[in-house]
């Protein structure tokens, strides 16, 4: 084993951890913009993404957590805000809404949403 090897070695480790960041990058934008299109579909002028979570035991299935501001205001004068949790299903290279789920923006109980769990 030369000198070089575990240089290599690290540069691998390095370039696969690239990839797979690069990928839950876009893996997360989809599903945002998925749950977007839907909440924005029914009404909702803004959006934010709050939380995108998955789990290594359903790697096709995703947690999505958004904050939609609708074009009104509250009593104070506030701008409604509605707050909503989505489990999504991978769909090809995207993803789609499966089904709605409570909102959260603790990983812990994301991951329980993504079991089944309440």
């Amino acid at each position: 084993m030369t000198r070089a090897t575990p240089r290599i070695y690290r540069l691998t480790l390095f370039c696969v951890c690239l990839l797979a960041l690069a990928s839950c990058s876009e893996d997360r934008k989809k599903a945002a913009q998925a749950a977007d299109t839907y909440l924005k579909g029914v009404g909702i002028k803004e959006t934010k993404l709050d939380l995108f979570c998955t789990s290594p035991s359903a790697p096709d299935k995703a947690y999505v957590a958004m904050t939609g501001t609708w074009g009104f205001a509250d009593s104070s004068g506030n701008p409604q805000k509605e707050f909503y949790g989505f489990i999504m299903q991978r769909d090809g290279t995207g993803w789609k809404i499966a089904q709605p789920a409570g909102y959260t923006q603790d990983k812990e109980k994301a991951q329980v949403y993504l079991g089944g769990g309440k």
